[in-house]
């Protein structure tokens, strides 16, 4: 009773069915307790002879074996009726879905697409197509909510498993067709990520934001776990892509607005940095050595610096390292510590930047550094101060007003 109270109060069932079902349930529920109480029996079958009928009736106070047995079946086909589209969907007829002419070529090619090659995927997508056209027809930008979904249809590697997801939960298709009318881009994540629709079925995904201590500490745990290094980058890679997604989608939804939003994606790459930073750190010293000196600092500046970054943000980052007097690495293969600093910084920028089967982290940019692109990627904190003293303009001054240690420790 209070499972199908719940799912009227979600949306799930119809208020005027869940009140049927109940008074069904009421009845049937009663029926089964008269039964078990003749002989004490574990049994949940009616009578089979007139008598058991008749005395069924009398335990129930009505005495009319007849009008019980037309009472029982009238309960049990409504039940019948009521749950059969709900549980059985193949049962029920399919509604024609409309297809306006001119999106008639976009539809046309779905059949072809691998979420829908099996016979099973597309029964079951045969179910949802007629209301997911319908509700895409309603947005704004009809046609260009149709294309956003066909970006997602057509990145799914398998549909059975998925398509039956959305079969069983109204939410999950809103919220698609949600992403589909309004922002492609999460559509077409979805369609190479559908993993991540379980996650949006899990208890936290519509929490509260964790913040960035918390986040830290939970990729650091699952980069631990990884086992390798390109095991920790790919974990870093689908970690990062379902919270960038949650982020979306609690944007999309209204449950933030757009300056939490920033903040959520600012602390998503600070958390993505400072986890990250000591697993590059520690393969890079497996070949070169430990850091010679007192190491580096990953500074981020621009937005991330000012800790509002947007979906599409790339990272503006400068590394300041203190070599410490001390000339060179020790390790397998030693590196002065120039070198070993600019090779440091640029394994930081391919762990992020690299194409993996998972995605890549961020897009990183350090035009910022002293003397832009043609400084070195790597600047001692000596030559950093130097530079600000004696060359640097008055916006390289103002720039720093956003700079913040992301990552390492911080220089000096």
């Amino acid at each position: 009773m209070a499972a199908l109270e719940a799912l009227a109060e979600g949306g799930w069932v119809p208020a005027d069915v869940a009140a049927r079902l109940a008074r069904h349930y009421r009845f049937l529920r009663r029926i089964e307790h008269l039964l078990q109480m003749v002989r004490d029996a574990q049994t949940h079958s009616l009578p089979g002879e007139a008598e058991g009928f008749r005395r069924l009736a009398m335990m129930l106070g009505e005495g009319d074996a007849t009008g019980l047995r037309r009472r029982l079946r009238g309960a049990l086909e409504e039940v019948h009726g009521l749950t059969e589209g709900f549980f059985a969907p193949d049962a029920c007829p399919l509604p024609e879905p409309q297809v306006p002419p001119e999106s008639a070529g976009i539809t046309a090619r779905w059949p072809g697409y691998p979420a829908l090659r099996s016979e099973r995927a597309r029964a079951i997508f045969a179910r949802l197509e007629p209301e997911l056209l319908s509700r895409l027809a309603a947005a704004d930008r009809p046609r260009e909510a149709l294309l956003a979904f066909d970006g997602f249809l057509a990145g799914l590697p398998a549909g059975v498993q998925l398509f039956s997801l959305f079969a069983a939960n109204q939410q999950l298709v809103d919220l698609i067709v949600d992403i589909a009318a309004t922002a492609p881009e999460l559509a077409a994540y979805l369609g190479r990520h559908s993993a991540v629709l379980d996650a949006v079925i899990g208890g936290d995904f519509f929490a509260d934001w964790p913040g960035r201590a918390a986040l830290t500490a939970d990729l650091a745990a699952r980069l631990e776990a990884a086992g390798d290094y390109e095991a920790a980058l790919a974990e870093a890679r689908r970690w990062k892509g379902e919270l960038h997604f949650r982020i979306g989608v609690h944007l999309l939804r209204g449950l933030i607005g757009a300056e939490e939003a920033g903040a959520q994606y600012a602390e998503l790459a600070e958390a993505v940095l400072a986890a990250l930073w000591p697993v590059v750190e520690a393969e890079f010293a497996r070949k070169h050595g430990a850091p010679p000196g007192h190491g580096a600092a990953v500074v981020g500046m621009g937005s991330l610096g000012a800790g509002r970054l947007h979906a599409r943000s790339d990272l503006d980052l400068i590394l300041l390292y203190d070599a410490g007097g001390v000339e060179a690495s020790h390790g397998r293969r030693p590196l002065p510590s120039r070198t070993y600093y600019a090779r440091l910084t640029q394994a930081l920028v391919t762990a992020l930047g690299a194409p993996m089967g998972t995605g890549r982290l961020y897009e990183v940019d350090m035009r910022l550094r002293p003397s832009g692109r043609q400084g070195p990627v790597a600047t001692s904190l000596q030559a950093f101060e130097a530079y600000q003293r004696e060359e640097a303009w008055t916006w390289e001054h103002l720039a720093l007003t956003r700079a913040r240690v992301v990552a390492g420790s911080a220089p000096g």
